[in-house]
């Protein structure tokens, strides 16, 4: 992921999905902005690095089992997937609700999809 956005500067979700934070992080000793969109798709989060490059992320909540994850993901990472995020995740039966960034960072999956511009 480094590779391609460098040293992430901005991460962006969708206002709905998560809890209020803070509009800033320290990673590493460099600053994150954190903000908050209601026209990012839900369940998605977008990193944005030094170089203005992006990448998309399909977030998998936090409480689904891991088979249940892993087959998401799969699904996801597909090279001919087309559906859309909320597709990939009600048509493995995920539920879709609200979380909190510290629920998402460090234990949820992510996976790119394939979304950079």
């Amino acid at each position: 992921m480094s590779s391609w956005v460098g040293p992430v500067r901005q991460v962006a979700y969708h206002v709905d999905d998560w809890d209020k934070t803070t509009r800033e992080l320290t990673v590493e000793d460099w600053s994150v902005t954190l903000v908050d969109s209601p026209v990012l798709d839900a369940n998605t989060v977008v990193l944005t690095g030094s170089n203005q490059r992006r990448m998309m992320l399909l977030v998998v909540p936090p409480d689904t089992p891991g088979g249940l994850a892993r087959a998401v993901l799969s699904s996801a990472a597909r090279s001919d997937t087309v559906a859309g995020v909320e597709e990939i995740l009600m048509s493995n039966g995920i539920r879709l609700g609200r979380r909190t960034v510290s629920d998402t960072l460090g234990r949820s999956e992510v996976v790119e999809t394939g979304s950079h511009t």
